[in-house]
């Protein structure tokens, strides 16, 4: 998609750089949020797995001893603190996401408008390759 876009529109090479530096700024800002949230979320899937573990082999004591409530209301807190932390997770690829989405418009938006003006010097077929190119994005 790039070289199209250089050989139709070579003004569009000097946007090209700052793009990429951007993408991979962005890129490397979420992979290392990523990562952290990844680890926040298997801490807190830790001590739920591990409360199961428990149940699941001393269910006939806590049944003898009445203590089943408790063990529902522990679940219940681990289960609420491992979802929070993965609606967290899913919410940095989301900002992630939307921020690569900006910057596919951005693109999309100076390449049509170069288009739009370029239009009377240009190739008709290499500007139109170059705008299904862009909407494909």
């Amino acid at each position: 998609m790039l070289i199209v876009i250089a050989i139709t529109n070579i003004w569009f090479l000097l946007v090209t750089p700052v793009l990429i530096l951007l993408s991979w700024l962005l890129f490397s800002y979420s992979v290392v949020a990523y990562r952290e949230n990844t680890r926040i979320e298997a801490v807190t899937k830790s001590p739920l797995l591990i409360l199961l573990g428990e149940t699941f082999t001393g269910a006939s004591t806590i049944r003898a001893f009445g203590k089943s409530e408790e063990f529902v209301e522990r679940n219940f807190v681990h289960l609420n603190q491992n979802g929070l932390a993965f609606e967290i997770l899913i919410g940095g690829w989301s900002w992630y996401g939307t921020r690569m989405s900006m910057i596919s418009g951005f693109i999309m938006i100076v390449t049509t408008v170069s288009c739009f003006y370029l239009r009377e010097d240009e190739d008709p077929i290499m500007i139109s390759m170059l705008l299904s190119y862009t909407i494909q994005l």
